[in-house]
């Protein structure tokens, strides 16, 4: 009578207004439906990641999103596009029609998954906007590489002060000869010349 469909769900009903869901300029409600890292689900509520930051190690670089947006009229008509900061250049945006993104073998580093739709009637929904940092292994860190650097530094040093030692060495020994030689030459010089 009032123009509202109760629809039952698991925790509770869901009234709806039978005019908003035969209006053609209904804004579909873009959501992040699942989110897999390394073919496991990652998140119960990937909602709960709205305005934050998915940060993962360098061996969970394989990453699949799932979103959906709700078109209550025409739901198979719904198109999603998306762009990948980091990944494609900046202003392409790709046609997506199965709503679902795989991110396989991501390099280290920053990126930024951007989804949007558009309903049968030309209406854009929210954006979603998914920044993902990928950890580099400790080895490829800047300061693992300059610990690196320094123990280099520091065997080359080494080294190098090994070897000036080894020098001064040498050089000693010679100059204790050449003082003995020295000496005895003299000594035998003088008793010849005292003989």
């Amino acid at each position: 009578n009032n123009g509202k469909i109760v629809i039952e769900q698991a925790s509770g009903i869901l009234l709806k207004d039978v005019a908003e869901i035969l209006s053609t300029s209904h804004v579909p409600v873009l959501q992040l439906t699942s989110i897999f890292i390394n073919d496991r689900e990652a998140f119960s509520s990937p909602q709960s990641l709205k305005d934050k930051k998915l940060v993962l190690p360098f061996n969970q670089n394989n990453i699949s999103i799932e979103f959906a947006a709700m078109d209550w009229l025409h739901p198979n008509k719904t198109n999603y596009l998306v762009k990948i900061d980091g990944v494609q250049s900046a202003n392409t945006w790709m046609a997506n029609p199965d709503a679902r993104i795989n991110l396989t073998g991501l390099a280290p580093g920053n990126y930024v998954v951007h989804i949007k739709a558009i309903n049968s009637s030309g209406v854009w929904s929210n954006e979603i906007n998914l920044p993902i940092t990928i950890k580099p292994p400790f080895w490829q860190t800047w300061w693992f590489i300059a610990l690196c650097m320094l123990a280099i530094a520091a065997i080359l040093y080494w080294l190098y002060r090994y070897r000036v030692q080894q020098l001064l060495k040498m050089q000693l020994m010679r100059n204790n000869i050449s003082r003995d030689l020295h000496d005895e030459m003299g000594s035998t010089l003088t008793s010849i010349n005292i003989i």
